[in-house]
């Protein structure tokens, strides 16, 4: 299997977010999208048009001829699809936490299309840097994979399916939790007639800290220092905010007893 003569014709199965970066993504470098599946249409004819691709809601009529079939879905859609198709072509998932040999009955070729980023759809976004984290049934197929992802990114990873798992925990933790601490951020500001604009210059600060030491050692705050009053009274602060004053006391113990540990280290 030659990854440049195979990979031309590209299906997307799936409207959402995901699949609508990575298919104008794939457009934009010279793949062609010949078809996009959603069981909705109105999302699935929205990312056709941008993508001059014929769409469909009924698999019954999906494209039977295309090299590579990406399903970005969510994983319970994904569970129920694959019990209904077999083709010819790859076939991959971009979950983070699926198996790979989920798809083993799609497709004698098969595997992983992992691009580890958040994707909203409406802000556009460019792959170059973004990890890519690829499985394969087979080495034909890891090659093949390889060639498309180095044409959208300089950051691949063979990746397992164990390995991938721990990847998107990772991801929850740094990514989806730390939004909600900006979501509790935003609201206390908000009702103190206060812009959260204020607080991007930290942001900003501590994300370019991060990148360049141990994220242990980057932290900071009243909590690393112990300071019980500051943490009695922004604890009381927050007397309004239960659900909030209770991630602040337990995520304040957590790092008070990290402390301890690593001062034993």
């Amino acid at each position: 299997m030659e990854a440049k003569k195979t990979i031309k014709n590209v299906v997307m199965l799936g409207a959402g977010s995901v699949a609508t970066h990575l298919a104008l993504a794939l457009q934009m470098h010279g793949y062609h999208v010949s078809q996009v599946y959603s069981r909705t249409s109105d999302s699935a004819k929205i990312l056709s048009q941008r993508t001059s691709s014929g769409f469909i809601t009924d698999l019954q009529h999906l494209d039977t001829e295309a090299d590579l079939y990406i399903i970005a879905l969510k994983d319970s859609v994904v569970e129920c699809l694959i019990k209904k198709l077999f083709v010819k072509g790859i076939v991959v998932h971009t979950s983070g936490t699926l198996p790979m040999n989920i798809l083993e009955n799609m497709s004698r070729h098969y595997g992983v299309f992992y691009p580890l980023q958040t994707f909203s759809r409406s802000r556009p976004i460019r792959f170059d840097h973004i990890p890519i984290c690829l499985e394969a049934s087979d080495n034909d197929t890891l090659e093949a994979l390889q060639q498309v992802a180095a044409t959208l990114s300089d950051k691949i990873y063979m990746m397992d399916s164990g390995q991938r798992q721990y990847i998107h925990l990772a991801a929850v933790f740094s990514c989806n939790f730390s939004n909600f601490m900006y979501v509790a951020a935003a609201e206390v500001l908000r009702d103190h007639q206060i812009s959260f604009d204020i607080l991007i210059p930290l942001i900003r600060e501590f994300f370019d800290k991060v990148t360049m030491m141990d994220p242990w050692e980057a932290q900071t705050g009243p909590a690393i220092r112990e300071d019980r009053s500051i943490i009695a009274k922004q604890l009381e602060l927050l007397q309004d905010y239960p659900e909030f004053r209770e991630i602040y006391r337990q995520i304040t113990e957590k790092i008070i007893e990290r402390k301890k540990l690593e001062s034993k280290s």
